[in-house]
């Protein structure tokens, strides 16, 4: 659950900054946070329906 909070924070910080290191850093922790939501999404078990279908 953190890394929605860490990509949130890396994208004003890419945003923000105004050199290009800050930028690159802001960059790499969204892959890694982007790496770590597709893991949880593909992930996630599919919720049982009352119908029974």
């Amino acid at each position: 659950m953190y890394h929605y909070i860490v990509s949130v924070l890396a994208i004003v910080l890419f945003l923000v900054a105004s050199s290009e290191p800050w930028k690159m850093l802001a960059v790499g922790v969204l892959m890694v946070s982007g790496t770590l939501f597709i893991i949880e999404f593909l992930n996630q078990k599919p919720e049982k329906s009352d119908r029974g279908f």
